[in-house]
């Protein structure tokens, strides 16, 4: 039986026809790890896969691995599936993986969000490696580089976020010069993503603020960075003076305190819908009696002499307070005392404290 040989439209199009599938394949699977390497990371680093500009960066790679006979539409709906994808493995693995991952709004919310940005990464990670002209070229390293350079603003402004802020300028630096071809490309990519990336602060901050109130810490709706740190300085033991207090809105505050022994700061981080996190975090934890899940840990260096009190607790609903103390005013200054102003059991005293129930 003879058949009709493909068509050159054919020919052109049955290549990309399944990347769409295969990014959503691909986000799926990263989904998954992203929520597991929250557990894996340490300290600081396990912002990384929660990262809004990390899960940008996979709908731009899906696009940017396209050859050069995918139109604009395949690599949008790539990027689409892309970002859908790591919606559903992220919490479809909260889900029946960690045994809960709270409530609908969240990954509502993030479906959302990624029906916005797949698309818009998607054809950036096809012009910067296949746009006809320097001008889309520029354009598409600029929004990824942008979207990490927001970021990087965003962690500038907290306290102690100096190591993800840092991260976050390094990439914007790789991405714009390492991507484009020639030096005054490069000259021109990087131009173009300091502004966005004030840009990209800007109007994700303000789309944030329309969805989840403004500003938030965690996903609490409605604690803003303002009301947390009034908390803290009202839950510190008397005997001690606060002398500071700052935060980082979006996630956490601090307040230095002082006595006769010295400064010692003591950081406090709030967090919703954490119940998927309570087989990687909270596993053999003591269980208080109304439910509670409580680790505490003690860490010195041997180097610099600093130490750190945590007390980690995790709340039948999901709500998780971590209080950190030092025997320092901050991470990078010499220490002031031998030990933390609070004890262990102050520490949990606070992380466990009626009045987080209350809060906003």
């Amino acid at each position: 039986m003879l058949t009709s040989p493909p068509t050159s439209r054919t020919q052109k199009l049955a290549p990309a026809l399944g990347a769409p599938a295969s990014g959503l394949a691909a986000g799926l699977v990263l989904g998954v790890l992203t929520n597991l390497a929250q557990g894996w990371l340490p300290g600081a680093f396990n912002h990384i896969p929660n990262s809004g500009a990390v899960w940008s960066a996979a709908a731009f790679a899906a696009g940017a691995i396209l050859t050069h006979r995918a139109t604009v539409v395949i690599a949008a709906v790539t990027g689409l599936l892309t970002e859908l994808g790591l919606v559903i493995g992220y919490y479809g693995y909260a889900a029946f993986g960690r045994g809960g991952m709270g409530s609908l709004t969240m990954p509502l919310v993030w479906a959302a969000v990624a029906c916005v940005v797949g698309p818009l990464f998607g054809v950036a990670g096809l012009w910067s490696r296949n746009g006809q002209g320097g001008v889309r070229r520029i354009a598409g390293t600029a929004a990824l580089a942008g979207v990490f350079g927001g970021e990087g603003v965003s962690f500038a402004r907290g306290s102690h976020h100096s190591t993800e802020a840092t991260a976050c300028i390094v990439v914007v630096l790789l991405v714009s010069l390492l991507l484009p071809r020639t030096l005054k490309d490069r000259a021109l990519a990087l131009s173009a993503a300091v502004a966005l990336s004030l840009l990209s602060f800007v109007v994700v901050g303000a789309a944030w603020t329309v969805v989840v109130g403004a500003p938030t810490i965690g996903t609490v709706p409605g604690l803003t960075d303002a009301k947390l740190q009034a908390a803290v300085a009202g839950m510190v033991p008397a005997g001690l003076e606060v002398t500071r207090r700052g935060g980082q809105d979006g996630e956490s505050a601090y307040v230095v305190v002082t006595d006769s022994e010295g400064a010692s700061r003591i950081d406090v981080t709030v967090q919703a819908g954490m119940s998927f996190m309570k087989k990687e975090l909270f596993n053999d934890s003591a269980a208080l009696p109304d439910g509670t899940l409580v680790k505490t840990s003690r860490h010195a260096d041997g180097t610099d002499g600093l130490v750190t009190w945590t007390a980690d607790t995790l709340r039948e609903d999901g709500l998780r307070v971590v209080v950190t103390a030092y025997n320092s005013a901050g991470l990078t200054v010499p220490v002031t005392r031998d030990m933390p102003a609070l004890s262990m059991q102050q520490l949990t005293a606070m992380a466990t404290d009626e009045e987080w129930k209350s809060l906003p």
